[in-house]
């Protein structure tokens, strides 16, 4: 079985994680590495590029054209519209869901709320929160890996940079985090930490390996799919969605912001697993209401 990544160290770290998880079931894989638009492009804003579905399409392509059986992607790069005849198969359970701030050296968070530190982000969901809770703070938009985004802030270039907690860790780079941010407060994109693996839906690959990974990760990820395809959020759009299993179901924590930050939106909502759809539509109704009422 051949498994599609993109080529970055941390993206190549999730396909081993799934090889290994494959391997575990007695599957055999070989990695194989594809360059996306938004790898050959990093010069350019993800918006600019046409959202962040410039991280995925070209292993999609390579799916549907049989070059490679499955494709390994971090889910916050998923779009609610997935090539035509591919699904999502699996998800691995994440490390972390959370947002991590890394300051330079002689920084610490306890000055935070009253800073004036340029802080590297690329994200608008990020910029937005930054907004609402620390206002004096001066996002830098930035792109790159993990690792030129932490170069940035060892040269002093930026005073700090939020990263994924989870890809951190992967990384073997948790000791640089310097304060991790409490979901239901700073709340993380849609799948945020979550690796999910697709597969042609009609393909014999996706019924084998329908029962591998983690049920209760595939709920979670499911209803966060089914969510954002119900919303049509794209990458420009600040949301936020922190997902936390309970006995019934889950509680969920949602940010909106508008475009601009000066306005925004937060409610949490306890969901039965008996009642994921009309859940699911009150959270859509609030959101588009929101959204209408403020033009």
């Amino acid at each position: 079985m051949i498994i599609g990544t993109r080529g970055s160290k941390l993206a190549l770290v999730q396909a081993a994680q799934v090889k290994a998880h494959l391997a575990r079931a007695g599957f055999g894989t070989d990695i194989r590495t594809i360059q996306t638009e938004g790898d050959q492009k990093k010069a350019v804003s993800i918006g600019a590029l046409g959202g962040k579905g410039v991280f995925i399409r070209a292993i999609e392509t390579a799916i549907v054209a049989g070059d490679v059986d499955i494709g390994v992607h971090s889910f916050k790069d998923i779009t609610c519209d997935l090539y035509r005849g591919l699904t999502l198969i699996g998800y691995l359970t994440p490390e972390a869901v959370t947002d991590a701030l890394v300051l330079r050296h002689g920084l610490q968070f306890a000055d935070f709320h009253h800073a004036s530190w340029r802080i590297g982000t690329g994200s608008h969901r990020r910029r937005a929160l930054l907004a609402r809770d620390y206002p004096k703070i001066e996002p830098v938009d930035i792109r790159g890996n993990v690792e030129t985004r932490l170069a940035l802030v060892d040269s002093g270039q930026i005073d700090g940079v939020i990263l994924s907690t989870a890809g951190l860790i992967r990384l073997g780079l948790s000791d640089v985090i310097t304060h991790e941010f409490d979901p239901k407060v700073f709340v993380p994109a849609p799948g945020q930490g979550v690796v999910c693996v697709e597969a042609k839906s009609d393909a014999l690959v996706a019924t084998c390996l329908a029962s591998v990974f983690d049920a209760d990760q595939q709920v979670i990820g499911d209803f966060q799919f089914r969510l954002l395809s119900a919303l049509s959020f794209s990458c420009n759009d600040p949301f936020g969605l922190y997902v936390e299993p309970t006995s019934s179901g889950f509680h969920v924590w949602v940010f909106l912001s508008r475009p601009d930050f000066s306005d925004f939106l937060t409610f949490d909502l306890a969901i039965d697993f008996s009642d994921l759809s009309a859940a699911m539509s009150t959270i859509v109704a609030r959101c588009r209401s929101w959204q209408l009422d403020r033009g």
